[in-house]
């Protein structure tokens, strides 16, 4: 199994998934988080707990999810994707239960860009319930922490100078 295959290895298992389904089948395997969080259901209480078992961290990127679906409204296109407010709800109800949201854009995917879609995607964040440090957090230290980037993501002595101030 690759998942397991990784983990002998020492990596970690980030998958991009798009429906709740796949993500629950994908926390039996074992993997280490998510890209994306799913935009086809909302998540019941059950799921919730199975996400905090696994310690598992979703970085939603909820800038993609927003284009796409303007996407399909634009062009008329049917589709069963929940509305974005919809989506931030399961954001919301993943914080609140103590699931690590991590920030990423996915770029570049319709519009989103390296960079400055990344002040979107946190202000996004805070939409889905994080408060601004929380999401400022998501997007530095914590993104660190939970890749095991242990020099990184904090303003200290001793750590990698890899920041600009303007």
């Amino acid at each position: 199994e690759i998942v397991d295959a990784a983990h002998r290895v020492g990596l970690m298992v980030v998958v991009h998934i798009s429906t709740l389904g796949d993500a629950l089948d994908l926390l039996e395997l074992g993997v280490d988080a998510f890209v994306h969080v799913w935009d086809d259901h909302g998540i019941p209480v059950e799921d919730v707990e199975a996400f905090y078992a696994a310690e598992v961290f979703v970085v939603p990127t909820l800038a993609v999810h927003e284009q796409v679906k303007n996407y399909y409204l634009e062009n008329n296109i049917e589709n069963e994707m929940l509305a974005l407010s919809d989506i931030q709800k399961n954001v919301s109800i993943l914080h609140q239960n103590g699931i690590p949201i991590l920030a990423g854009t996915d770029p570049p995917n319709l519009g989103i860009n390296y960079g400055s879609s990344l002040y979107h995607e946190l202000a996004l964040l805070v939409d889905s319930g994080l408060t601004p440090v929380e999401a400022l957090k998501s997007g530095t230290s914590n993104a660190s922490k939970h890749f095991g980037l242990d020099s990184h993501g904090i303003l200290k002595l001793g750590m990698a100078a890899n920041f600009i101030l303007v």
